[in-house]
């Protein structure tokens, strides 16, 4: 008589005692979620959670499934949109800090006027005005100015010495900029200008003038001086959106 080994089951099932009759190959046995397989000399073993299974295998599916092609669309749309706005604004930030450094090499003109105004008003201006002028101009040359140069109105300084000037009135300097491929400023730019004019109580000095003098910086436009109540503010030639926000 053929004797029946039991079958060995996980947790939560019963135990199964295979069939003589049965072939020899491996069966599987269900009870309940859990999954066993037996083979012909009756060891079974657990095989997997049904419900387990069927979870992990949504998760994994949902893992690998990336992102679809809407999604990566709608990705690239947003960083081309923000691409387009910052890059344009982040250019113009890079022309205004050089045109920053342009308006600092001009300020030693205006430097050499305000000390010139303090010690013999206007007659210390105009001799000033004579020195900067006769000044050569590579010694104000410099990687964002071609030159600047004082003037009874606003001129247009090149790379040549300033025009031999006598009396001056109304001071101006004109501070031409420097724009070529290696130095970042876009060279339609080159030669345009901005303008520094001196104000004292709110107006172009006078013989008869006291007070410190306070410097009205201009470009295309001239808001900001206009704002401050500068009267002496006469503009230059720069686009407004590539000055300083006092030069506006």
């Amino acid at each position: 008589m053929t004797r029946q080994t039991p079958c060995q089951t996980g947790p939560g099932m019963a135990a199964q005692v295979p069939n003589p009759a049965e072939t020899p190959r491996n069966h599987r046995k269900q009870a309940g979620t859990a999954v066993a397989e037996c083979n012909a000399t009756g060891s079974c073993r657990p095989i997997v959670q049904l419900e387990e299974s069927s979870m992990k295998s949504t998760v994994m599916r949902r893992a690998q499934a990336g992102f679809t092609l809407i999604e990566l669309m709608i990705v690239v749309a947003i960083i081309g949109i923000l691409a387009a706005v910052a890059l344009p604004a982040y250019q113009d930030y890079t022309v205004r800090a050089k045109i920053s450094e342009a308006v600092i090499a001009g300020s030693a003109a205006k430097g050499v006027l305000s000390e010139a105004f303090q010690s013999d008003g206007v007659t210390g201006l105009s001799a000033a005005a004579t020195a900067i002028n006769a000044t050569p101009y590579a010694e104000k040359a410099s990687k964002y100015v071609i030159n600047y140069c004082v003037g009874a109105a606003v001129t247009t300084p090149t790379a040549a010495d300033c025009a031999a000037t006598g009396t001056i009135a109304n001071w101006i300097v004109s501070i031409a900029v420097a724009a070529t491929a290696g130095n970042g400023i876009p060279t339609g730019l080159n030669g345009n200008t901005i303008v520094l004019a001196p104000n004292v109580n709110n107006a172009t000095p006078v013989a008869t003038s006291k007070g410190a003098i306070d410097w009205a910086c201009t470009s295309v436009t001239k808001q900001a001086s206009t704002a401050r109540g500068l009267g002496n503010n006469p503009v230059g030639t720069l686009p407004a959106k590539y000055a300083p926000a006092e030069c506006r």
